[in-house]
C-alpha cells in the first residue's frame, strides 16, 4: 500500500475576480481620448468602478494600461483644445446665445488643458541655458560672491577717504 503524499493547496484567492482585459482598457482609454469624463466611463455597466482604475494604474502590474491611459490624457488635452476653437468660433458667429456661458465653457477647458498637457497648453515657460558649446553653465558663485565683497569694501573705503 502506498502512501498519500500531500500536496500543497493554495489558498484561494479573495475577492472578485478582475475585470482587467486588454480590450477594456483601450475602450476606457478610447473614451478618455475622446474627452468623456471618468465618471460616466466607470457609470457604465460593465464598467470598473474609478477606484479600480485608480488601482490598476498605480499598482504597478499593469504598465500596458500606464502607457495607454497616459497617452489618452494628452489625446484628451488636444480634444478640449479643439473644443477651444469651436466654442470661439460659435460665439463669433453668432451661435452661442450667451457669451458668459462661452466664456466659462472657454475658461474651463483651457484651464483643463494646462493641467492635462502642460507642456503644450500651460502658462509656464521654462527656457533652457547652455554654454555655447551645448554644454552646461558652471557659475562659480563663491568667486562671484568674493568679487562682490571686494567691489563693496573698496566702494567703502572710497567713500571714507
Amino acid at each position: 500500500m502506498r502512501k498519500k503524499t500531500k500536496r500543497a493547496r493554495l489558498p484561494n484567492p479573495v475577492g472578485r475576480p478582475s475585470l482587467y482585459s486588454l480590450g477594456l482598457v483601450r475602450e476606457i482609454c478610447e473614451r478618455v481620448a475622446d474627452g468623456e469624463f471618468l465618471s460616466r466611463i466607470c457609470n457604465r455597466p460593465g464598467m470598473p468602478t474609478r477606484v479600480c482604475l485608480y488601482k490598476w494604474l498605480n499598482d504597478g502590474k499593469h504598465p500596458e494600461f500606464v502607457e495607454m491611459y497616459a497617452a489618452a490624457r494628452l489625446d484628451q488635452a488636444n480634444s478640449y483644445a479643439e473644443d477651444l476653437i469651436r466654442i470661439a468660433d460659435d460665439s463669433i458667429h453668432g451661435n452661442m446665445t450667451d457669451i458668459t456661458a462661452a466664456r466659462l465653457r472657454f475658461d474651463a477647458r483651457r484651464w483643463a488643458c494646462s493641467r492635462m498637457h502642460p507642456k503644450a497648453w500651460g502658462d509656464k515657460q521654462q527656457h533652457e541655458v547652455t554654454g555655447a558649446d551645448g554644454t552646461a553653465l558652471e557659475v562659480d558663485v563663491r568667486a562671484t560672491l568674493a568679487e562682490k565683497i571686494r567691489s563693496v569694501a573698496e566702494r567703502v573705503r572710497e567713500a571714507k577717504a
